[in-house]
């Protein structure tokens, strides 16, 4: 009887222990930012006037782990902000790709619609072995009022990239939250061609208000907050959006990239070595030369006629058999 009781005590631990991980595996996955009242019962921002405003933003990249995780908020303000409800993620499927997509609807009077359908893909751009497509989507019963957010993880598999946070939207921001986990840790570490190692990270803050500041927590954890960021519009004839945009830039370096002056100057060297070494002094280029060319041409009549020979030159190293270029070219 004894052995029988102790049995079924431990089915009953080995069961609540099952659902109570269950239930925090749940709780994890449906991690919302609480839901201000305010906020809700919103109708208007007379200050920052549009269809619709973002009040939370949040991006983190952690190349620890190659991924980026993102999460969006929006308050639909008008008839015309019901459009934001159509949800398009752009991802470059030769690289990475987008999963765990979670999104919801909650009505002005606290309602809340969970997203149950399925995000399909679309293609953007297709061409020279480059595929962007986005992951396409509509959140349901959305009004005006209505407060919308969605979230998502872009993975990535055999190489670092260091993130550029685009702070800037078209849409007027309440918060925003960027942060960065580099690959920066004992027994990590990244060697270029020529064997330096990459022990540093480096960025640039590029448009953003000058008392922002990039603060570096545990784990060399790097994390930018703001507030109030204006709704980025674009001009006719204006350089891309993302030149324009508040941004910052990150990349991985070596402690050389401290002193910029000496720097640029090793850099310089490296650089037209390498060129040299590419461009060579080749026979049988020079032979090539001198057969489309003759000793009377000029200068000006020797580089036509080079230009449009080589112009009729295929090199077939660098693509596939549909011409495509091999393989995608990779960040580090």
């Amino acid at each position: 009887m004894f052995r029988t009781k102790l049995a079924l005590l431990a089915l009953a631990i080995t069961c609540l222990g099952s659902s109570y991980a269950t239930y925090a595996i749940a709780t994890a996955m449906d991690d919302w930012q609480p839901i201000n009242p305010e906020e809700l019962k919103m109708t208007e921002d007379s200050a920052h006037p549009g269809d619709a405003i973002i009040l939370y933003h949040e991006e983190t990249a952690d190349d620890m782990t190659r991924h980026r995780h993102v999460y969006l908020r929006l308050k639909v303000l008008t008839e015309k902000g019901k459009d934001r409800a159509n949800v398009e993620i752009p991802y470059d499927a030769t690289l990475a790709g987008i999963t765990d997509i979670k999104a919801r609807t909650i009505a002005p009077d606290g309602t809340i619609t969970p997203f149950t359908g399925k995000a399909f893909n679309s293609t953007i751009v297709k061409a020279h072995g480059v595929k962007y497509l986005a992951k396409t989507f509509t959140l349901p019963n959305v009004q005006v009022g209505s407060i919308i957010e969605w979230k998502y993880t872009e993975y990535w598999d055999d190489y670092l990239r260091a993130p550029r946070w685009i702070v800037q939207e078209d849409l007027y921001q309440k918060r925003a939250k960027f942060s960065f986990v580099p690959f920066l840790k004992a027994g990590h570490y990244i060697q270029d061609s020529r064997g330096d190692i990459k022990d540093r990270v480096y960025h640039m803050i590029i448009g953003l208000p000058e008392k922002s500041e990039i603060k570096t927590t545990a784990n060399n954890k790097m994390e930018l907050e703001l507030k109030d960021i204006p709704a980025f519009v674009e001009e006719d004839y204006a350089p891309p959006p993302a030149m324009m945009k508040m941004r910052v830039n990150f990349y991985y370096g070596t402690e050389k990239m401290a002193k910029p002056q000496e720097f640029w100057k090793d850099e310089g060297k490296f650089w037209n070595k390498d060129i040299e070494k590419f461009a060579g002094h080749s026979g049988a280029v020079a032979a090539t030369v001198g057969k489309i060319t003759s000793p009377a041409d000029t200068p000006e009549q020797k580089a036509r006629k080079i230009y449009a020979y080589v112009q009729k030159v295929k090199n077939l190293n660098y693509t596939n058999k549909e011409g495509a270029i091999k393989g995608p070219l990779r960040r580090y």
